[in-house]
């Protein structure tokens, strides 16, 4: 079984146009609004349109764009940057630096407020996953499965465990296991569409996620989008969504 989930829904109208042409021609499953973004309306527009057709899910964003609440400490500590006289989400930090208590406190303000503008709005969330996978890094690790679940999460994004090394595999698959403690479900293997084509064998007894980026020039999806019109690996494995799982 498979879920094909359509990340960055919210983030611009050329992004969200190809989202619901995947959706109108049954491409995708799922997918994923990001509440700080510019075409934030459009993404609800979608939900109120095809939630009976995909899931829509969060995708909590710590990386691009306009926080929605202000916090001196971030900007001070480099999580939020100013540019063109904006003050801007910076992820990098996330991978490098640990974070303290009160940098934590904010994170989850700023995290909360995405969630519940996106539950405001009328939209049910299925599930949960991360702009440039932000949610994976390993100074958020720690707090993440705590506070989904307080939110209400009960189905999340695992990190990408289709990795050539089978050490780097098992250290992805135990990164999961906090999550499920909280009852949180994941599936069982997260991987592009692109390595899913290189090796469908992936599908055998297990529920896969499939992650895209339609109408994204930095994922290259004109060549995504060929993969998904032709779907040829996927004539004899069932398509789910969250709502599934």
């Amino acid at each position: 079984m498979i879920i094909i989930n359509a990340d960055d829904c919210g983030i611009s109208k050329v992004v969200d146009d190809q989202i619901e042409h995947c959706i109108e021609n049954r491409l995708i499953t799922s997918t994923t609004i990001m509440a700080n973004m510019a075409d934030f309306d459009g993404a609800v527009r979608l939900y109120n349109q095809y939630s009976e057709d995909v899931s829509f899910g969060w995708h909590m964003n710590l990386t691009e764009g306009e926080p929605l609440l202000k916090s001196q400490l971030l900007l001070d500590k480099g999580y939020y940057v100013e540019e063109d006289g904006k003050v801007v989400l910076n992820g990098k930090p996330f991978w490098k630096k640990p974070l303290s208590k009160e940098m934590i406190v904010d994170i989850k303000k700023e995290l909360k407020a995405q969630y519940e503008k996106i539950r405001d709005y009328g939209v049910k969330i299925t599930h949960a996953d991360s702009h440039e996978h932000i949610h994976t890094s390993w100074s958020l690790w720690p707090i993440m499965p705590g506070f989904m679940k307080d939110l209400g999460v009960t189905r999340c994004r695992r990190m990408r465990n289709y990795v050539p090394s089978m050490t780097s595999r098992i250290a992805r698959n135990i990164w999961s296991l906090p999550f499920k403690m909280k009852g949180i479900k994941m599936v069982d293997t997260f991987c592009s569409y692109q390595e899913y084509v290189d090796n469908p064998n992936l599908s055998q007894g297990k529920i896969i996620e499939l992650m895209c980026h339609p109408g994204s020039h930095e994922y290259n999806f004109e060549d995504e989008y060929e993969l998904l019109k032709k779907q040829i690996i996927l004539k004899d494995v069932k398509k789910i969504s969250y709502h599934d799982l």
